[in-house]
């Protein structure tokens, strides 16, 4: 197994355990703030793990295709996480509450990406001996 894949593994179960542990506070923090939270650990593991494959398949490739998938990955998951929030603030108010959601994303994001930073470490440990 790739290290590329058992990283999404582990990004889909910490979402798993993420969203699971929402679910169980649902009646202590409202059904609003349980959608925030669930529609925030969802866009933080896709965008994670789609930059991490974005990441992964220009490893290989010269620098300047490198850094610009990783800069398409990182500037990707902004357009996506504001653009998310933003529809949400606007209109969905009354069925997604925005600061579970953003509370959720942004916390996921942050463990991510420790994550593919750690991956990419090693990656480049292993490419350079």
């Amino acid at each position: 197994m790739t290290g590329t894949l058992r990283q999404a593994i582990v990004m889909t179960g910490i979402a798993a355990v993420a969203a699971g542990m929402g679910y169980a506070l649902r009646a202590r923090i409202g059904e609003a703030a349980w959608r925030g939270v669930a529609v925030g650990v969802v866009l933080a593991a896709v965008g994670a793990i789609a930059a991490m494959l974005l990441t992964d398949w220009a490893f290989g490739k010269e620098r300047r295709v490198f850094f610009a998938a990783l800069g398409a990955g990182l500037l990707g998951r902004l357009v996506l996480f504001c653009g998310a929030l933003l529809a949400v603030a606007l209109r969905w108010r009354d069925r997604v509450d925005a600061t579970a959601m953003a509370v959720a994303l942004l916390g996921l994001y942050v463990v991510f990406l420790v994550m593919e930073v750690r991956l990419a470490i090693t990656r480049l440990r292993t490419r350079n001996g």
